[in-house]
């Protein structure tokens, strides 16, 4: 009698109630699913935010200078103007919200020269700035 008792308070904790979530119930992972997650490790990176924005630094840089390589400046006119909105939406993906005048405005401030041209290592500080300077 004890037994079915203990079998049906199981299964009622192991039943999902309203709202989707499941009574204190701990998730138990399978030795199988252990071994997947240690196979996966070496894998892993830890990537700081400024890894990360250096990363998006140069796939932005890529695009803007329409993969002319990472030596070539982003040049600063029409062409990037009308590029700006597509720029745009690849940072969005990664949840920075600008617009396409907010990032022109960032772009001219990576160029500290004013020369017109913006290389990846300007870009990158200007990211890293938005990133730590509290710029949103």
């Amino acid at each position: 009698m004890q037994r079915q008792q203990q079998q049906q308070e199981e299964k009622e904790e192991e039943e999902e109630p309203e709202g989707g979530k499941f009574r204190g119930k701990a998730i138990v992972f399978s030795e199988q699913d252990r071994a997947k997650q240690q196979a996966w490790a070496p894998l892993h990176k830890e990537v700081t935010l400024h890894e990360l924005s250096s990363e998006l630094a140069d796939h932005v840089f890529a695009i803007a200078n329409q993969g002319a390589g990472p030596t070539a400046p982003i040049v600063i006119g029409e062409e990037l103007e009308k590029n700006a909105a597509s720029l745009v939406d690849t940072l969005s993906l990664i949840g920075l919200r600008k617009t396409p005048e907010e990032f022109l405005d960032l772009v001219r401030l990576a160029d500290s020269d004013n020369s017109g041209e913006v290389f990846a290592h300007e870009l990158n500080y200007a990211f890293w700035s938005l990133n730590f300077g509290g710029g949103q």
